[in-house]
């Protein structure tokens, strides 16, 4: 539930989380359930809903939480992906998939996240900017060759020719 809704929101504040991490915890949920290969079909309760949901609707306006953003960067970046797997460093998660297209080239995507901001992650990781792009929680495209790992998911898409 999101901090700030009452009544809206189905717990008490004590409970809530600010719009960043409602986000965040969105796309790690979904992430931890394909990773367990056990889980079918997941939903998020509702679309449209100001305490819970993707979009807030109160005062007659349709008003999209970062949630619905980062909703639509997984599926974006994920489409037609399969799961490979799921690795756990000391609370670095990194969800690996990959994709083959058409032309046999093959995409591997990494999501990666920590369970929480406070992890230490001095070591950035590099990027080879020639294969590989980095796409934020919320789908922007970053131009670093380096970055760290925080709380919220970010995509290291690593595109090779199928040999």
């Amino acid at each position: 539930p999101i901090t700030n809704t009452a009544p809206y929101a189905p717990t008490s504040e004590n409970d809530c989380v600010d719009l960043e991490t409602h986000a965040d915890f969105l796309v790690r949920y979904y992430l931890l359930a394909l990773a367990s290969c056990v889980v079918k079909n997941v939903y998020w309760h509702q679309l449209i809903a100001p305490g819970y949901g993707l979009i807030d609707n109160r005062e007659n306006k349709l008003v999209k939480y970062p949630a619905y953003t980062a909703f639509k960067t997984m599926l974006l970046q994920l489409k037609k992906s399969n799961f490979v797997n799921l690795k756990n460093d000391n609370g670095v998660y990194c969800a690996t998939f990959e994709n083959q297209d058409d032309s046999k080239d093959i995409k591997k995507t990494e999501v990666f996240w920590s369970i929480s901001d406070s992890i230490d992650n001095n070591q950035p990781m590099n990027i080879d900017t020639k294969t590989q792009k980095l796409i934020t929680r919320d789908g922007l495209e970053q131009n670093d060759t380096s970055f760290k790992i925080s709380g919220s998911p970010v995509y290291l898409i690593t595109q090779s020719e199928h040999s």
